[in-house]
């Protein structure tokens, strides 16, 4: 089960934040988080960082184009991999949305907005009780 997903610019900006639960955690801080552990593993340790893993919830990320896309899933036992044709996708999607303004310069979470509409296209708007129901494959 997806709680949340975030898409975020290499600069640690969260441009697009979805979360099915009423309170909201502070993207900026968890964004910035997620992007320094991110380049403190490639530059310091040469490696990615697959995934967070706490008691309840694991964070699984993938950065690229200058985009990280993360989710936050409930369920532990669900690998990584069951998600990236997922993270891809919407990377993808995001990009082709987006990538004029990035390359621009232009990277504010306001022109982003829109982008929320289109996964709730996607994810058709499924809500349930603070998890998201996702399809990971299609």
């Amino acid at each position: 089960m997806i709680r949340e997903i975030y898409i975020i610019h290499e600069s640690g900006i969260c441009l697009v934040a979805k979360s099915c639960q009423q309170k909201k955690e502070d993207v900026d801080l968890l964004s910035g988080f997620l992007v320094a552990i991110s380049d403190f593993a490639r530059s310091m340790l040469l490696q990615e960082v697959q995934e967070i893993k706490m008691e309840n919830v694991k964070i699984i990320y993938d950065m690229k184009d200058s985009i990280m896309i993360a989710l936050v899933i409930s369920d532990l036992r669900v690998s990584k991999r069951k998600f990236t044709h997922l993270m891809q996708r919407i990377r993808v999607s995001f990009l082709k949305q987006y990538s004029k303004h990035l390359k621009e310069g232009i990277i504010d979470p306001s022109v982003c907005r829109g982008f929320d509409k289109t996964l709730n296209v996607w994810f058709d708007g499924i809500l349930e009780e603070k998890l998201i129901n996702l399809k990971v494959s299609s």
